[in-house]
């Protein structure tokens, strides 16, 4: 049996938590677009000058429903993902370098967020020195 090389297997370097935070931040970008497409439509609708605020709140009727619905199934795909990834077992190792580089920028990208929202990839920052917290 022959394994593909690392470069056939993206993302192979992560962890099964990793992953359960990766599908989580996905879930949060689906919803927070969402949320922002909604806005801009109630904007729109509502013909709002351009000097003039646009206004505040979700839209109504079937529009509403239509947005809810997108949000509702997004979680409910977000909470299947979590139950799923976490009945697999969790392998023991040592992390490698490159999931912790992956880790770390994830971080400092959105590491409030992360931090704010409980996920599994959240790490507290710090100075690390070869991988490890110092």
């Amino acid at each position: 049996m022959t394994t593909d090389p690392p470069a056939r297997r993206p993302l192979s370097f992560l962890k099964v938590a990793d992953l359960r935070g990766l599908a989580r931040l996905g879930i949060d970008g689906v919803v927070g677009v969402t949320d922002l497409v909604e806005s801009m439509h109630l904007t729109i609708a509502s013909r709002s000058g351009v000097v003039e605020p646009g206004p505040a709140g979700k839209t109504s009727g079937v529009t509403g429903l239509v947005y809810r619905a997108v949000r509702g199934t997004t979680r409910g795909v977000g909470k299947g993902l979590d139950v799923v990834l976490a009945a697999v077992p969790r392998a023991a190792g040592n992390p490698s370098p490159l999931r912790e580089a992956f880790i770390t920028a994830l971080n400092g990208v959105w590491g409030d967020h992360l931090a704010a929202t409980g996920n599994p990839v959240a790490i507290a920052m710090s100075l690390r020195i070869g991988g490890h917290p110092y």
